[in-house]
């Protein structure tokens, strides 16, 4: 009988550091006030989406950037 070895090739689907700092986002501006409030993850064909309690910022142009930081 031969001792063969076989060799496991691991594909990464998405990036280590991308994947890191999407929880750590999704950890730090985690509601911690709000009782039963989960982080999710969600893993789909085409993307992965990691969401917390939170809502959503809302979203401005840049024009309203400049007007806000007085730029």
């Amino acid at each position: 009988m031969e001792n063969r070895r076989s060799k496991r090739i691991e594909f990464v689907d998405y990036p280590e550091d991308a994947v890191r700092e999407a929880l750590v986002n999704a950890l730090v501006h985690w509601d911690y006030n709000i009782i039963g409030s989960e982080i999710h993850i969600d893993i789909f064909d085409d993307r992965m989406e990691i969401t917390n309690n939170k809502k959503s910022p809302r979203v401005i142009g840049h024009d309203q950037v400049f007007d806000l930081y007085g730029v």
